[in-house]
């Protein structure tokens, strides 16, 4: 259970990080939405890693783990994103490759 709960976390505060990102770049253009998005959503990587320790879904000493994981997942669900831009099922899977990535970089760190 507390891995399903930090796959939530960390797909979904990532993915709302590059959604603001990318509607706060669409007023420039397709590109610059792409790259405002990307950075965004590294930001809500990182940002996500001591939110997820303060709520205890993650132990204090998995979090570089847990971060390069995220940003791996991140790297990936962008390159799949800038493939197939606006389908709704592949910007999902992209979250969520995100929240894989960070448990396998936690390497199963999770409190009980």
């Amino acid at each position: 259970m507390a891995a399903l709960r930090l796959l939530l976390v960390s797909s979904l505060l990532p993915a709302i990080a590059a959604l603001a990102g990318a509607m706060a770049g669409s007023i420039f253009g397709g590109g610059t939405s792409f790259v405002l998005a990307s950075a965004a959503g590294t930001f809500g990587v990182l940002a996500m890693v001591p939110f997820a320790q303060r709520w205890r879904v993650l132990h204090s000493e998995r979090g570089r783990g847990a971060a390069i994981g995220g940003l791996v997942g991140l790297a990936l669900g962008i390159s799949l994103a800038a493939i197939w831009p606006g389908q709704v099922a592949i910007l999902a899977g992209a979250s969520l490759l995100i929240g894989i990535g960070t448990l396998v970089g936690s390497g199963g760190g999770v409190p009980a």
